[in-house]
């Protein structure tokens, strides 16, 4: 066995379900529980967890998709630029790579700001009577869904190409 694609293989998958798992883990749970809670509790728990985890999760992201490229290039099937663009697999793996690009930027230049946006919002039950309740706004994490599905059903027709 080859141990090069074996460990690009296996760092890749090890990055890619903890980072797909941070968007669940954030956007399903996470996320819709700091909005329950007081601003100061919100940005008390945000500070704790903001130390590493930024950091982390960004680097995740990023090194998923580095450990993609390498997988696919070096030890993949994208050995010209013929099978890049010439070849289903090319095209879908090109896809894959783009989309995995711009989740890791979107992760980074987008929903790192929002987070910190939805540390200052007031907790539902804490506005003056009449006044609308601030949320945060859901399409920065429809699209970070969006595109993780997109992403793992990519991933899903290269393993049967």
């Amino acid at each position: 066995m080859p141990w090069g694609p074996f460990v690009i293989e296996w760092v890749h998958i090890l990055l890619g379900i903890f980072w797909f798992g941070r968007a669940l883990y954030a956007n399903l749970i996470l996320a819709p529980a700091m909005m329950q809670l007081g601003p100061s509790v919100r940005r008390e728990l945000f500070t704790a967890m903001a130390g590493r985890a930024p950091v982390i999760m960004v680097w995740a992201g990023y090194l998923t998709v580095t450990a993609g490229f390498v997988r696919g290039t070096v030890f993949g099937r994208i050995q010209s630029v013929d099978v890049l663009f010439g070849t289903r697999y090319g095209v879908v793996w090109l896809a894959a790579f783009g989309v995995g690009v711009f989740l890791a930027l979107w992760s980074h230049l987008v929903l790192r700001p929002a987070a910190l946006k939805m540390i200052a919002m007031p907790a539902p039950g804490a506005m003056p009577p009449g006044a609308m309740p601030a949320r945060p706004d859901p399409i920065p994490r429809i699209v970070e869904m969006v595109g993780f599905f997109v992403l793992f059903t990519f991933m899903i027709v290269l393993k049967f190409s």
